[in-house]
């Protein structure tokens, strides 16, 4: 009997202590600031892709919001003295890279890019192009390669590597895309754009 409370007795302080450590984690989870967030998000969304074969950026960033507002209504519901804005934010930043991310991939569906059977080189001077002429809206090259590296596909599945690099080898005519040039006057037809 005396054996049978020490155990109970130890499995609550256990219990106890791991309520401990979870009002502690979620403390300093939700102090973390926003631009540390956001660093963070670009990092691990790297590793995320490397690592998760036929995950893509979309399942990253709702795997982040699930997180993060998990992290908020645990907070919240434990009524822990800690504010939650930094980790608002990042879910709203989250919820806007999730719009752009969906917007960009319905997009390269409607242009037949998604899954292309077009060479590697192919891929990025199309999407190139299509940025050039504002089809496709990037803030810069970086952002697209970016993007083609997440998403974009040659070959019939092949992940497209160094992208921004291509691109920079492109734009310094580095590489002769004469014949790419040719297919993309083929393909603006096709598209009607």
């Amino acid at each position: 009997m005396l054996e049978d409370i020490l155990k109970f007795n130890f499995a609550v302080k256990n219990l106890i202590k791991s309520s401990d450590d979870s009002k502690v984690y979620l403390t300093k989870q939700a102090e973390i600031s926003f631009d540390k967030l956001k660093d963070d998000y670009q990092s691990s969304s790297t590793v995320f892709i490397e690592s998760n074969v036929d995950g893509d950026m979309i399942d990253f960033i709702k795997d982040e919001i699930a997180k993060s507002d998990k992290l908020v209504s645990e907070t919240n519901r434990l009524d822990l003295k800690v504010k939650t804005y930094s980790r608002e934010k990042y879910l709203k930043f989250l919820k806007q890279e999730l719009d752009i991310e969906t917007e960009q991939v319905g997009h390269l569906s409607r242009y037949n890019l998604l899954d292309s059977n077009k060479t590697r080189i192919e891929v990025i001077y199309t999407l190139l192009m299509l940025k050039e002429m504002e089809v496709f809206r990037f803030e810069n090259d970086s952002k697209l390669a970016k993007f083609i590296e997440r998403h974009c596909t040659y070959e019939k599945g092949k992940k497209i590597k160094n992208a921004r690099q291509t691109i920079s080898n492109i734009k310094n005519k580095e590489i002769n895309t004469t014949k790419q040039k040719n297919k993309f006057k083929e393909y603006l037809k096709t598209i009607n754009i």
